[in-house]
């Protein structure tokens, strides 16, 4: 009888593995959860529905890509074109976490959406449909690598997260208005 035994692993699972090394390398021994308190700072996306893109954070943080432009820079995991809305926002929360994730380190977020499924996404990080509830694993394990928290999840009108509309549709002379006038 043979001392051990083969356990096959999916490439989700193999990712969660090699974030389990990287934390126990970087980890300082003192903290594993952050302590309570209000957020400090808040993340706002948007989608449209060829795939564009707005993800605002501040005045000095934030982007807007079209659909063909998220594609292109992130081959490996943009959804396509024809993909359903709700994974094109819930996408558009996975690029934030990806590209701002180093200044969400050890807060509390503030995530601002209009898509109700992309907001319970955020809340639970899970979904019952395969493509969202994969999209909510990579938030999950960059939460977990940054050791940032959804502190509160705010699903307003598409009118009051006009921000991250007017970059996920490349409108940036509305956006500096709308930023002019902050």
């Amino acid at each position: 009888m043979q001392p051990f035994h083969y356990l096959a692993i999916n490439s989700m699972m193999r990712q969660a593995i090699d974030w389990w090394l990287e934390c126990i390398e970087a980890n300082d021994g003192k903290r594993v959860v952050l302590e309570a308190c209000a957020p400090d700072i808040i993340i706002a996306t948007d989608a449209t529905g060829d795939g564009g893109i707005g993800i605002y954070v501040d005045r000095d943080n934030h982007i807007g890509l079209s659909g063909d432009e998220v594609r292109d820079a992130f081959p490996d995991v943009a959804p396509p074109a024809d993909a359903h809305i709700h994974i094109h926002e819930s996408f558009a929360l996975y690029l934030a976490c990806r590209l701002y994730g180093h200044l969400m380190r050890d807060r509390y977020v503030h995530f601002i959406t209009d898509n109700p499924t992309t907001a319970r996404m955020a809340k639970f990080l899970s979904h019952r449909l395969p493509a969202l509830h994969a999209i909510a694993k990579s938030v999950s394990i960059l939460a977990d690598k940054y050791n940032f928290r959804f502190h509160d999840i705010a699903l307003v009108p598409g009118i009051q997260n006009q921000l991250a509309d007017a970059l996920s549709r490349q409108q940036y002379k509305r956006f500096q208005n709308l930023l002019d006038s902050i």
